[in-house]
């Protein structure tokens, strides 16, 4: 058994206390990666995309390999918002692929090559 001897420090004050004006960073920085924590994902590998179009990863494939769905980066993952689009698309909704402005056309035909529209 440990003997406490009077006037030693317990261990919760062993270490310095952090100043009150730094409590507001320590605050921020934890509201900070809740926030992280709770965001949707920017980008999801095969078998999430899969789930997240509402089909198997078989189907997917497929229909990634057609041109219907954006396909994988080179880290395997693919865009949430390409496959949203590319959702809204097979599902008949009208997605207006008119160009407004003729600067335009190569960002536009680049994206419709990639499955962004």
């Amino acid at each position: 058994m440990i003997e406490v001897q009077p006037g030693a420090l317990s261990v919760p004050h062993a270490y310095p206390q952090v100043p009150a004006e730094f409590e507001i960073f320590g605050s921020a920085l934890k509201a900070l990666l809740e926030s992280a924590r709770e965001a949707p994902p920017l980008m999801v590998d095969r078998q999430e995309a899969a789930r997240l179009c509402g089909m198997s990863v078989a189907t997917f494939d497929k229909y990634a390999g057609r041109g219907f769905l954006p396909r994988m980066n080179a880290t395997g993952r693919v865009s949430v918002e390409a496959l949203k689009r590319a959702c809204l698309k097979l599902d008949g909704i009208a997605v207006s692929d008119v160009v407004d402005d003729p600067a335009d056309t190569e960002l536009v035909e680049f994206r419709r090559a990639n499955g962004y529209v």
